[in-house]
């Protein structure tokens, strides 16, 4: 079936006709192929070219029949352990066949084409239209399938995006906590690149919403439920749409939250405080971001912001346990870094902090909320001493 034309491939190209018997007899056969080679991760692109208008062999059943035939028999041609992926298609089409789905238009290395912003196009390539798309459809994601948000490219060169929007891709896909692909020539990483990768990975998953999807044309807001050892949290992120740096205060009413929470922010680094009312964000960058831990404020020991990894905990924290003095905390990294974390210490006195034997640095932030920095990397445990005041 003709499914266009394209000069990137000389010309026509054609879509299977996946009610055809031989059609479904060679995808087994390609797919039991490749499995048995010990593929394990399967990803299926232009899937629309299997949903083409036409003339089938069958036309006793429809498109979208037709084309999850051709995925049930791709999954039992590869078993139920591996891993299959799929873009290029309705959304919905794989539900209770695939592991994982784009979301998402096509990511590229600028955030807004010229001609996007005149025909107030938000469908093609770009960073700003995938955003946009993966906000909108987060609701499916953890919940359906694994959410797909497209590729994160940390790249510095070979690429029209600022610091600020790479940033606001990586911490995107972060919240959105679906799958994760990095598209890059990594041998052309420098410092910066491979700091933001090792950042984002381990890749941590959440059930992400966004709460203001019917309050406002674009949304701002994406936030994604989360835990670590110690328990549940939220992490939030805060998009500046604007090529202007803006300030912003975000109700915690509008999140569908209560009571008080500690929030510390990513880039920063800062304690932006217990809060109640309103979590004070400023010097949102042009096309940047907030990535925002929120901890409820309990009379628990918690990790409630670090630098590691952009989870801020459930990537970095393998465990964290009550000792008879105090608490100690297993952190991993997959790089060598300087770790800052944020730890609230309810009803302690005075505290002392070291790993594994080596003093550490130590702010005091607030009556109980400690800033903890010292050297990381592979696996550490920092044990934190005190008596209840």
């Amino acid at each position: 079936m003709l499914g266009g034309i394209s000069p990137d491939w000389g010309g026509r190209f054609y879509g299977l006709d996946v009610t055809h018997p031989e059609v479904l007899e060679w995808l087994r056969e390609v797919f039991e192929t490749l499995a048995g080679c010990g593929y394990r991760f399967f990803k299926l692109d232009f899937m629309g070219c299997g949903l083409l208008d036409g003339k089938r062999y069958d036309a006793t059943v429809t498109r979208a029949q037709a084309a999850r035939r051709a995925l049930e028999v791709i999954r039992r041609a590869v078993g139920d352990d591996a891993c299959i992926m799929a873009a290029g298609g309705p959304v919905l089409l794989g539900v209770g066949i695939l592991d994982a789905q784009r979301v998402s238009g096509d990511v590229a290395p600028f955030w807004r084409a010229r001609y996007q912003t005149l025909l107030r196009d938000r469908a093609t390539p770009g960073v700003r239209n995938s955003l946009m798309n993966t906000m909108t459809r987060s609701f499916m994601s953890g919940r359906l399938f694994d959410g797909d948000p497209d590729c994160l490219m940390t790249r510095a060169a070979d690429t029209r995006l600022t610091r600020h929007e790479r940033r606001t891709l990586a911490s995107a896909a972060a919240v959105f906590g679906g799958s994760i692909m990095i598209s890059d020539d990594i041998s052309r990483w420098g410092d910066e690149e491979i700091e933001l990768a090792a950042k984002s990975l381990p890749h941590a998953h959440g059930l992400p919403r966004t709460p203001d999807l019917w309050g406002s044309e674009i949304p701002e807001l994406l936030v994604s439920e989360m835990s670590d050892p110690a328990g549940d949290y939220l992490l939030l992120l805060v998009v500046n749409w604007f090529e202007k740096e803006r300030d912003k205060n975000i109700a915690l009413r509008a999140l569908g939250l209560d009571g008080r929470w500690h929030a510390c922010e990513f880039w920063s680094g800062k304690y932006l405080g217990e809060v109640s009312g309103e979590i004070p964000i400023a010097g949102l960058g042009p096309h940047g971001c907030a990535l925002v831990r929120l901890t409820r404020a309990t009379d628990t020991p918690r990790l409630i912001g670090s630098n590691v990894n952009l989870s801020q905990g459930a990537a970095e924290l393998i465990e964290m346990e009550r000792e008879a003095d105090g608490v100690s905390l297993l952190l991993r990294s997959p790089i060598e870094c300087e770790a800052v974390l944020t730890v609230s210490l309810p009803g302690a006195g005075d505290a002392a902090f070291e790993a594994e034997g080596e003093a550490v640095r130590v702010e005091r932030l607030a009556t109980a909320v400690y800033r903890v920095i010292f050297d990381l990397e592979g696996v550490r445990r920092l044990h934190v001493r005190y008596e209840s005041a």
